[in-house]
């Protein structure tokens, strides 16, 4: 296994997918050193959600709740980079090099794209894969499955968070989810996958 990056929070989602989803009835996301299948849409949330509350937990960035939308009425969530070099933790941190550390800014705005997608689960699932999965635990292609097994506990940990932040602070674990169902929604090709509800 490379040593260039920490692993990423959304990086053991992806090595063990089963703790983070229920197992579709058809199709889904194979895990790549086996394990059962996990819903693309479960996953993709997944991954945005635990990454940021990783950051936020361990003191890389701040989020703040902002009271937005129409009169005022709904939990949007904002980011301020703490750690100079946080935008290199994982795909889904990448634009937060751009992000003014007094200014900050939307969730969403930063883990979404300039591109559209027929399935955007599918891609930042695919994007996570590459940089976050593939740098670190591929050679010529070829996953090493034996230091993916030693990342089981940390996915666990993941898991554990997850269900903490869940209980004990729900409005913004709420709002998190509501933050990763937009960037998905924002590189959604209209047109594409008509009545996809996110």
């Amino acid at each position: 296994m490379k040593k260039a990056h920490i692993v990423s929070p959304a990086a053991v989602v992806l090595l063990y997918p089963a703790l983070f989803s229920d197992q579709p009835l058809l199709g889904g996301y194979q895990p790549p050193c086996g394990g059962r299948r996990a819903k693309h849409d479960d996953i993709a949330l997944t991954l945005i959600v635990a990454t940021y509350l990783y950051l936020y937990e361990s003191g890389e960035v701040r989020l703040k709740l902002k009271r937005e939308g129409m009169e005022a009425g709904e939990d949007r969530v904002y980011v301020y980079p703490v750690s100079p070099r946080v935008w290199e933790v994982s795909y889904l941190t990448r634009k937060l090099k751009n992000v003014v550390k007094n200014e900050g800014e939307r969730v969403s705005r930063v883990v979404r794209g300039d591109v559209k997608v027929a399935s955007p689960a599918k891609h930042f699932i695919e994007k996570v894969f590459e940089n976050d999965v593939e740098q670190l635990f591929s050679t010529n292609g070829v996953i090493d499955c034996e230091a993916v097994k030693r990342y089981a506990e940390a996915a666990k940990s993941v898991k554990r968070m997850l269900d903490r932040y869940r209980e004990n602070n729900r409005r913004l674990y709420r709002a998190l989810v509501e933050e990763a169902k937009k960037a998905l929604r924002d590189v959604q090709e209209r047109g594409r996958e008509a009545g996809k509800g996110f």
